[in-house]
């Protein structure tokens, strides 16, 4: 799965997000409960910036172990919620999307 494919992956299965194709063929629309018309998203790739990274911790609801290898400058990160190893990856955004990924499966 590429970058775009896991942005994709965790709009839908972490956020709960759906792809608006009618009017705007990259957005996300947001909905809530309590917000049935939603509001958009545009932009929104996770795998690329930390902000839109730590929307998807925030979504898990779960303690996030992250760090950064000294000698390499990768990133490990691993949610608590799945504590079978850390996902490294070249950017802190990357190894957090990746360990998203395999904390919902």
């Amino acid at each position: 799965m590429g970058d775009r494919g896991l942005d994709r992956w965790l709009a839908e299965k972490v956020m709960g997000w759906t792809k608006r194709m009618l009017v705007d063929p990259i957005g996300w629309e947001c909905r809530t409960e309590s917000n049935k018309m939603g509001k958009m998203e545009n932009g929104w790739h996770p795998t690329e910036s930390i902000s839109d990274a730590f929307r998807v911790v925030e979504e898990m609801e779960s303690c996030l172990h992250l760090k950064q290898h000294g000698k390499t400058g990768r990133w490990s990160a691993m949610f608590c919620d799945c504590m079978d190893g850390y996902i490294e990856a070249e950017t802190a955004s990357l190894a957090i999307c990746l360990a998203a990924r395999k904390a919902v499966g």
